[in-house]
């Protein structure tokens, strides 16, 4: 088959793809507010494990997070500030991903954790307190935590110990919050004040695009 190309502009436009980063934080707010998230905030299957895992959260159980390190570390905290006990499990690479520093912070505030590899039974009731996590293993420690301690009956404090990475995606979380009715208070250098009894409040908003794709 003979192709013939000619030089010519190129015209139009292209929407970049929705971006998973902000579908997983607007799922879990909509969720914690109460409302059913729609099912077009899955635009990929780590974004589909979040919205699985949350229809189910409240009911506990075995929760499966796919292959998503995000539904995992956003989700854990959340089960043990609610007091459910459920089971997580993951799939391909997720078990051997690290979870002892976010699950440390939770025991010693009270949540009962079984293992620092999938599969993960959480049990007991998240109590508020001073949170201490690394803060350059994964930034989705911090997420997990800031969506989690608002809906504790007290006021409790997040410390990042040593080098900080991700930055942008706890800033995005922390937009997401503010856009939900949440209120956070940075009190120092990595440090945030988190006061307890807050509600969540559903909002309608559209996924930005994922430039980085």
């Amino acid at each position: 088959m003979d192709i013939r190309i000619t030089p010519g502009k190129l015209r139009g436009t292209l929407e970049a793809p929705p971006s998973k980063s902000h579908a997983h934080r607007l799922m879990t707010a909509v969720a914690l507010a109460g409302k059913k998230n729609s099912e077009s905030l899955c635009t990929s299957e780590d974004t589909r494990a979040t919205f699985r895992c949350l229809n189910e959260l409240h009911d506990g159980g075995i929760l499966d997070c796919g292959e998503s390190g995000t539904a995992l570390r956003f989700l854990l905290p959340v089960a043990s500030a609610l007091g459910i006990n459920a089971e997580f499990i993951g799939h391909g690479r997720l078990p051997e991903r690290p979870m002892s520093a976010l699950n440390n912070a939770l025991r010693e505030n009270g949540a009962v954790i079984s293992a620092d590899n999938l599969p993960i039974k959480v049990s007991g009731r998240l109590h508020p307190g001073v949170f201490r996590v690394p803060g350059n293993i994964s930034s989705q420690f911090i997420s997990g935590l800031l969506f989690a301690l608002p809906l504790l009956d007290g006021d409790s404090e997040i410390v990042i110990e040593g080098k900080r990475e991700s930055v942008g995606y706890i800033d995005m979380t922390l937009q997401c919050l503010r856009e939900s009715g949440i209120r956070v208070e940075s009190i120092g250098d990595w440090q945030w004040h988190i006061p307890g009894g807050q509600h969540y409040q559903a909002k309608d908003a559209t996924l930005p695009g994922d430039w980085s794709q």
